[in-house]
């Protein structure tokens, strides 16, 4: 990949990892509290977590609504990083909505892939297969997947294209701690107490993401 757009991540550690592939020319930040990405810059701490990487000279800020700026910008990547939080209430929830999802679709560059943070299909299983289905029903191929975190526990993600990918040839090709061709290929399975489910899809006027993670939320108390 060239062109990275990454939203959310303002503590700079999607960028340290993107910033390992050589082949990336221009990473784009987009995240709407500049205090995090101040903090991610200015703090020791964080600096030294994430490498330095939003002072990298391939790397441009913006403090802007992820939603808003991919409505309006005109640039095509070759990756789109969705790192954003998770769909806790109404405003949040549009970054999870078939709408927001086609746009994303329409900023992908020939051949471009999105991945997304989607929460937990252990703990939120309603969610995320409602967010795997809401992207589906753009036209986007889907490949779902999840990982045990030891921070957050088992949780999920979504990849995307145009076209079907092929996650059986997935390996690394830069270092990384955790993830390897074998981890990839297990996490494509999802254990009987996280596999897919019926879901409605999630719209704007309809935010059906919102109750299941509400319902979702109310079981971990």
């Amino acid at each position: 990949p060239r062109r990275v757009l990454i939203l959310g991540g303002g503590d700079g550690l999607a960028v340290r990892q993107v910033l390992k592939h050589e082949t990336v020319q221009a990473i784009t930040l987009v995240d709407i509290d500049p205090a995090v990405t101040r903090l991610g810059q200015d703090h020791h701490l964080l600096r030294e977590a994430n490498d330095n990487a939003l002072s990298a000279p391939r790397v441009t800020i913006i403090n802007a609504d992820a939603f808003n700026h991919v409505a309006e910008t005109n640039e095509y990547y070759d990756v789109i990083l969705s790192d954003l939080p998770d769909p806790r209430n109404e405003a949040l929830c549009k970054l999870y909505s078939g709408v927001f999802y086609q746009l994303l679709q329409r900023r992908l560059a020939p051949g471009g892939v999105i991945a997304v943070q989607a929460t937990s299909p252990f703990f939120a299983r309603h969610a995320y297969w409602s967010i795997v289905e809401t992207i589906r029903q753009t036209g986007l191929a889907v490949t779902p997947f999840h990982v045990q975190v030891p921070s957050f526990g088992n949780w999920g993600f979504v990849l995307a294209a145009k076209a079907p990918l092929e996650p059986q040839n997935y390996a690394p090709t830069v270092p990384v701690k955790f993830l390897n061709a074998a981890t990839f290929q297990a996490g494509l399975s999802f254990p009987a107490d996280t596999a897919k489910i019926e879901v409605n899809i999630s719209t704007l006027d309809r935010p059906a993401v919102l109750s299941y993670y509400e319902a979702a939320s109310r079981n971990w108390r």
